[in-house]
């Protein structure tokens, strides 16, 4: 995880990022948000992949 430190704090940059604009921005419509947190999610589950692609590289598979 220590190798990884900066996919972490980006994701947490993301989640202060949607949040602080979902509160700042009350009447945005609920396709905007849903969109919003759909490219939230796609680049958290790259992050994610990337992480565990770096993490797991040496070891064997575990059962």
């Amino acid at each position: 995880m220590t190798g990884n430190w900066w996919a972490i704090t980006l994701r947490g940059a993301a989640g202060m990022l949607f949040g602080a604009l979902t509160l700042a921005m009350p009447g945005l419509s609920l396709a905007a948000l849903v969109l919003l947190f759909g490219v939230y999610a796609i680049a958290e589950g790259g992050f994610t992949l990337v992480a565990a692609a770096r993490g797991a590289a040496g070891r064997p598979p575990s059962c």
